[in-house]
């Protein structure tokens, strides 16, 4: 692609086609919005993307299930194929879009469109399915203009707020013969109608944490009995959420928080436990094992100073998300 023109189609042709299709757009990401299903899951969802694609007359051969519940779409230039191109190299480039809600309910209840069950689209992946839907369609009706020794893939993934559907989908071959490969993520805090490109690590890997202080339990009244597992609990969440400052260079990035707390059945009863979980966000592997090993200090030194112990689990997501310099170029030269 160069300058204001993608394989001798003007834009404003493309942002033409593109304005024909937001109301069918806007409806099926609401309908999407209002029917969300988690990982693994989403059997309405692969079943929308897929007939709304023959729909627009993407061939139903070029469409296959991939991982349960995700897709891979293949568009296969038809155009002439040129003798010399600076990048022939490339043959296969694949976008790819995420499919999956939360298991969590949608507070919006003003929303007409919102979710009624105990799943929600909280991080836009509706969204990003629609814009997929939406690129196939437009990617379709102009395959004459893509070279026919090209492909186009197109990658709805499930499952990617987990259990985890990359890795199976790249079992199942999803990536063979791919050269490239592009996503994007909705920003809501950045101005429209801007997109954001940067290279090197751009989105951190997930770490959950697992963390289980271990008391004795017994009636309010005789705490000088017991060992009180809420209050090693509580000094280890202030620690975790203030160790970055003395841990992590000043040039490196992290996030730590715990967001979950649960001790406790009665109001007159120390409870015998305490369980809480969290989440940590890094951008390299040493700074990753670096927090990992200060989690655990500080769990078991704080535990052990109230006379309990304490149990640390980590689960690692996908590592990092690393932009490579030159295709960032060509992003920010054809957008």
């Amino acid at each position: 692609m160069e300058g204001k023109h993608c394989g001798g189609v003007g834009v404003e042709g493309v942002r033409a086609e593109v304005g024909q299709l937001v109301s069918e757009l806007v409806a099926l990401r609401q309908d999407i919005h209002a029917h969300p299903e988690p990982g693994f899951e989403e059997v309405r969802t692969q079943k929308l993307v897929r007939d709304t694609l023959v729909k627009h007359g993407i061939d139903p051969v070029s469409i296959k299930d991939c991982a349960k519940t995700g897709l891979i779409v293949d568009i296969k230039g038809t155009g002439h194929e040129p003798e010399s191109s600076s990048n022939n190299g490339v043959k296969v480039v694949a976008f790819r879009a995420d499919l999956d809600a939360l298991r969590m309910r949608e507070a919006n209840h003003d929303l007409p469109y919102r979710s009624t069950v105990d799943c929600a689209h909280m991080c836009g992946h509706d969204g990003h399915t629609v814009i997929l839907i939406g690129a196939a369609i437009i990617l379709s009706k102009y395959r004459h203009k893509l070279p026919s020794n090209k492909i186009v893939r197109l990658l709805f993934q499930p499952a990617e707020e987990g259990p985890g559907g990359a890795d199976p989908m790249v079992k199942e071959g999803c990536l063979e013969a791919v050269d490239e490969v592009y996503g994007m993520h909705n920003w809501p805090n950045k101005p429209l109608p801007y997109i954001f490109v940067q290279s090197g690590p751009v989105m951190s890997r997930p770490t959950k944490l697992d963390i289980t202080v271990k008391g004795k339990g017994g009636h309010s009244s005789v705490p000088h009995m017991l060992a009180d597992p809420i209050l090693p609990a509580a000094n280890i969440a202030m620690s975790i959420n203030t160790m970055m400052s003395r841990n992590i260079h000043c040039h490196e990035s992290a996030v730590c928080a715990l967001t979950m707390i649960h001790s406790g059945e009665v109001y007159n009863a120390i409870p015998d436990e305490c369980k809480m979980s969290g989440a940590m966000r890094t951008l390299s592997d040493g700074v990753c094992e670096t927090l990992k090993k200060r989690i655990n200090t500080i769990c078991e030194g704080t535990a052990a100073a109230y006379d309990c112990s304490c149990s640390v689990e980590f689960i690692e997501g996908y590592p990092p998300v690393v932009n490579h310099a030159e295709v960032c170029v060509c992003v920010c030269v054809c957008v």
